[in-house]
């Protein structure tokens, strides 16, 4: 009696399944299951480039809007002082100064507008300002109030914009701005 098991052709069917290695058994398996690992990985640096690539091109664009913003910032300053400069002369002519003090406390409410101050163009000393601790101090940087056209300069966080303020023949005295950067 013979077995299903033991005959021949089971046998001989074992043993070429035996000499065959695993590799070639599971060929396709494998070959799918390559193809599965080499899209991942290049799925993940792709990623890993592109998220590179979109992070410069954040930093450029704010870099350059940064730029931006401190240029119309530097024009609304330089804009806002001299419009102030020429109110200022008028109520000066006239020696209206408590005009001109209505009018630093109006521009003073504005959302950055820091401080206002009315400097003689020669001494530096503080002829107004909308801290009344300044009044009479001696206004420390020279290249602001001895300004001869609109100037704006930053330091620290703040913007000093200078303007001066021209009689009718000569210049009268000199107005600064200070303003917080946005």
């Amino acid at each position: 009696m013979t077995t299903k098991e033991n005959t021949p052709s089971k046998v001989k069917e074992e043993e070429e399944k035996k000499k065959t290695p695993f590799w070639k058994k599971h060929f396709l398996k494998l070959f799918l299951l390559l193809l599965i690992l080499v899209s991942l990985i290049w799925g993940y640096v792709s990623k890993i480039q592109l998220q590179n690539t979109h992070d410069e091109e954040i930093a450029e664009l704010t870099q350059d809007h940064q730029g931006k913003i401190q240029q119309l910032s530097k024009r609304k300053n330089k804009a806002l002082t001299q419009v102030i400069a020429l109110a200022v002369r008028s109520e000066l002519i006239d020696e209206n100064k408590d005009q001109v003090g209505q009018y630093f406390n109006q521009i003073l409410k504005q959302p950055d507008i820091e401080k206002l101050m009315l400097i003689n163009q020669n001494t530096g000393k503080v002829i107004m300002s909308t801290n009344k601790k300044d009044e009479g101090s001696i206004f420390d940087d020279k290249q602001l109030y001895s300004a001869k056209d609109i100037i704006t300069l930053t330091k620290g966080d703040k913007w000093y914009s200078a303007s001066p303020v021209m009689g009718l023949n000569s210049q009268m005295a000199t107005i600064i701005v200070v303003s917080s950067k946005l």
